[in-house]
């Protein structure tokens, strides 16, 4: 790694310094990588200080020219959702989206725990799910990913995860079990073998209040059947911070800090 991160995006200059934590620095620093020729000019503008044992950051300006900038289009190429009108076009803590073969977009709305269907201009087709615990509905919709056939498989809290056809109709659930030793399982993807991604954290105690949360993610890989699991890496978890609001406490994830990202495919 590189102590010399560069900015993710292009930002309008503050007579400021941008500073951040240690966290910044590691999220950044595959970008400085690919700085090349200007590590070194890159290095002169960022400067490092430790303080009371938290690393700081500072970068006084981008590290490339002024019409080097990634650049995106004015207009999307296609935007789907409405803030009042047809429900269906409503959405709220969309989780995941995927696209079919035919062009279709099935999209998660966690807020309604649905998985809408839309065409390939944006037209609402149908919904499938829904609020519950009975075959195809979900307690907490999460994440969505496509099969060959254009199977939606989605995925819940619980162990359960469930698969639907390009039409939105159920088809089966799969129970993805925890292996020993490991006290619970979140499906976060599927290769193209059958087996399942999974990951399993720690959850949290009020002792945690006022403080920096640093820990690790255990990564599970799991056949196809659903059992016979084991874990095969750990993994960076974000760091979060023990929030107490009156007798309750959160842990929200600290501002720059940097998540571990996980996709599964192939064999």
């Amino acid at each position: 790694m590189h102590d010399a991160p560069a900015p993710a995006a292009r930002l309008r200059r503050s007579p400021a310094p941008l500073i951040a934590g240690a966290a910044l620095a590691l999220l950044l620093t595959p970008l400085a990588g690919c700085a090349g020729d200007r590590a070194d000019a890159a290095a002169a503008r960022t400067t490092v200080q430790d303080s009371a044992g938290l690393r700081i950051v500072t970068n006084e300006r981008p590290s490339w020219p002024a019409d080097s900038g990634w650049r995106v289009s004015a207009e999307p190429t296609l935007s789907i959702g409405a803030v009042d009108g047809d429900s269906m076009l409503i959405l709220s803590r969309v989780f995941s989206a995927s696209r079919l073969t035919n062009g279709h977009i099935v999209i998660a709305d966690g807020g309604s725990t649905q998985l809408r269907y839309f065409d390939s201009t944006g037209h609402f087709v149908v919904a499938a799910g829904g609020r519950g615990e009975g075959p195809g509905e979900f307690t907490f919709l999460g994440r969505i990913w496509r099969l060959p056939g254009d199977t939606v498989v989605a995925t819940d809290l619980t162990p359960r995860i469930s698969h639907f056809g390009p039409d939105g109709r159920y088809l089966r659930a799969t129970e993805v079990i925890a292996p020993e030793g490991v006290g619970y399982v979140s499906v976060i993807g599927q290769a193209g073998d059958g087996h399942y991604l999974s990951m399993s954290g720690r959850g949290f105690g009020s002792d945690q209040a006022g403080r920096v949360i640093a820990d690790s993610i255990r990564l599970i890989v799991t056949p196809a059947g659903g059992t016979g699991g084991r874990e095969f890496a750990r993994v960076r978890a974000q760091e979060r911070w023990g929030l107490r609001i009156g007798d309750r406490v959160s842990f929200p994830f600290l501002p720059f800090s940097s998540p571990s990202s996980y996709a599964a495919g192939g064999d």
